[in-house]
């Protein structure tokens, strides 16, 4: 009889319908720290191209007007002008790469990451490598001068007739900031889409303004575009190639820097 009333009062514990809660209205999704962040950068990056293209042109179509071509014109004003065209096209190269990243839906720590330069990455081992690496570059261009000594063939980088005169604040930029720009471009940037060889070419062959003998400007920016984006390929850490490219330019810095004393 017990067991009958106790089953009678679960059954009608049973039938006791659910309280319904009331569904609360979604809230508005504010936008968190690292999507504004996000943002930010996309827009840096877009409004930062649009700028540096247009100083471009601008720089380019002062140098026309400016009949820089012939030699009745103002050296000083036309070397201005030839420095800032080179400053402006170093700057579209990264400006480019983080445009078409963002483009395509990436957000600032994955391109960062996509490209080498995060934290994790800037090891000793990474920056004993990039020393490595401008060593072999080095003694590329030891053996060049060696060539050049036995066989009597005269071969001239030109890099001194480029840079010769340049103003300190165009040979900081060359050292330190251009090496940055075509490293994000060409090895972060560009190895992952189109490959060691075809990335190591066009950057080769952007050194063609050199005039060098033989091309050796083009040859050695070749082999090290080689090099460099195969340790990239291999580490995914953009500081060897990096740490190499800065190390190559400062040497030739250094170099104009003390002729001119």
């Amino acid at each position: 009889m017990a067991a009958t009333k106790k089953q009678a009062k679960t059954k009608r514990q049973l039938k006791v319908p659910a309280r319904r809660t009331a569904k609360k209205p979604p809230q508005p999704v504010q936008a968190t720290q690292v999507q504004k962040s996000n943002a930010l950068g996309k827009d840096i990056a877009y409004i930062g191209l649009a700028l540096i293209i247009l100083g471009f042109v601008i720089i380019t179509a002062l140098t026309v007007a400016s009949n820089c071509v012939s030699s009745t014109s103002n050296a000083a004003v036309c070397n201005t002008y030839a420095d800032l065209t080179d400053v402006f096209l170093s700057l579209i190269f990264p400006f480019a790469a983080f445009s078409y990243m963002y483009y395509k839906g990436m957000d600032t720590s994955n391109i960062v990451r996509s490209i080498g330069l995060t934290r994790d990455k800037l090891t000793p081992y990474m920056i004993v490598l990039g020393i490595a690496l401008f060593v072999i570059i080095f003694l590329l261009e030891i053996l060049t001068a060696v060539i050049s000594q036995v066989t009597g063939t005269v071969i001239n980088s030109n890099v001194g007739m480029v840079l010769g005169g340049a103003p300190l604040w165009l040979l900081f930029f060359v050292t330190f900031i251009g090496p940055l720009d075509e490293e994000i471009f060409f090895r972060g940037f560009a190895v992952p889409r189109i490959g060691i060889v075809l990335s190591a070419l066009i950057f080769g062959l952007l050194h063609y303004g050199y005039g060098s003998t033989f091309g050796i400007e083009i040859i050695a920016a070749f082999i090290f575009g080689l090099l460099a984006g195969y340790v990239f390929k291999k580490t995914g850490s953009l500081y060897p190639s990096l740490t190499a490219h800065i190390l190559v330019n400062l040497l030739a810095a250094s170099a104009l820097a003390f002729i001119h004393l």
